[in-house]
Protein backbone atom coordinates (compact mmCIF):
# COMPACT_ATOMS: atom_id res chain seq x y z
CA UNK A 1 0.00 0.00 0.00
CA UNK A 2 0.56 3.57 0.06
CA UNK A 3 3.00 4.66 2.48
CA UNK A 4 0.83 6.06 5.41
CA UNK A 5 2.93 5.30 8.75
CA UNK A 6 6.04 6.79 10.05
CA UNK A 7 8.61 4.40 10.88
CA UNK A 8 9.83 4.52 14.65
CA UNK A 9 11.41 8.15 15.17
CA UNK A 10 10.64 8.88 12.06
CA UNK A 11 9.33 12.41 10.74
CA UNK A 12 8.47 11.21 7.13
CA UNK A 13 6.02 8.56 5.90
CA UNK A 14 7.76 5.34 4.93
CA UNK A 15 5.59 2.44 5.57
CA UNK A 16 1.90 0.69 4.35
CA UNK A 17 -0.45 -0.47 6.11
CA UNK A 18 -0.08 -3.87 5.54
CA UNK A 19 -0.49 -6.81 8.26
CA UNK A 20 1.88 -9.39 8.70
CA UNK A 21 0.46 -12.91 9.19
CA UNK A 22 2.64 -16.35 9.42
CA UNK A 23 1.59 -19.53 10.72
CA UNK A 24 3.41 -22.76 11.01
CA UNK A 25 2.79 -26.15 12.46
CA UNK A 26 4.16 -26.99 15.78
CA UNK A 27 4.63 -29.85 18.28
CA UNK A 28 1.72 -32.18 19.85
CA UNK A 29 -0.88 -30.68 17.66
CA UNK A 30 -0.34 -26.75 18.67
CA UNK A 31 0.08 -24.38 15.66
CA UNK A 32 1.78 -21.19 15.59
CA UNK A 33 -0.10 -18.17 14.34
CA UNK A 34 0.92 -14.82 14.36
CA UNK A 35 -1.36 -12.03 12.59
CA UNK A 36 -0.49 -8.41 13.24
CA UNK A 37 -0.59 -4.91 12.02
CA UNK A 38 2.16 -2.63 10.62
CA UNK A 39 0.30 0.44 12.94
CA UNK A 40 -0.89 1.53 16.02
CA UNK A 41 -4.34 1.31 15.05
CA UNK A 42 -6.15 0.81 11.72
CA UNK A 43 -7.02 2.99 9.67
CA UNK A 44 -10.59 2.55 9.71
CA UNK A 45 -10.64 3.49 13.29
CA UNK A 46 -9.40 6.78 12.79
CA UNK A 47 -11.51 6.81 9.88
CA UNK A 48 -14.32 6.17 12.04
CA UNK A 49 -13.55 8.56 14.32
CA UNK A 50 -12.78 11.48 11.98
CA UNK A 51 -16.56 10.82 10.87
CA UNK A 52 -18.19 10.94 14.22
CA UNK A 53 -16.49 14.51 15.37
CA UNK A 54 -14.71 12.49 18.59
CA UNK A 55 -10.52 13.10 18.88
CA UNK A 56 -8.68 9.80 18.41
CA UNK A 57 -6.14 8.78 21.53
CA UNK A 58 -2.93 10.34 22.01
CA UNK A 59 -0.13 8.78 19.95
CA UNK A 60 -2.81 7.36 17.31
CA UNK A 61 -1.37 10.20 14.61
CA UNK A 62 1.33 12.36 13.95
CA UNK A 63 0.74 15.85 12.11
CA UNK A 64 2.69 17.06 9.38
CA UNK A 65 5.64 17.85 10.86
CA UNK A 66 6.02 14.18 12.18
CA UNK A 67 5.30 15.52 15.85
CA UNK A 68 2.56 12.74 17.90
CA UNK A 69 -0.57 14.15 17.99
Amino acid sequence: TSPLALPTRSKKVALGTNPITLAAPANHGDNFCLDMATTTVALGKIELSDRKGVPIPRGWAADAAGKVS
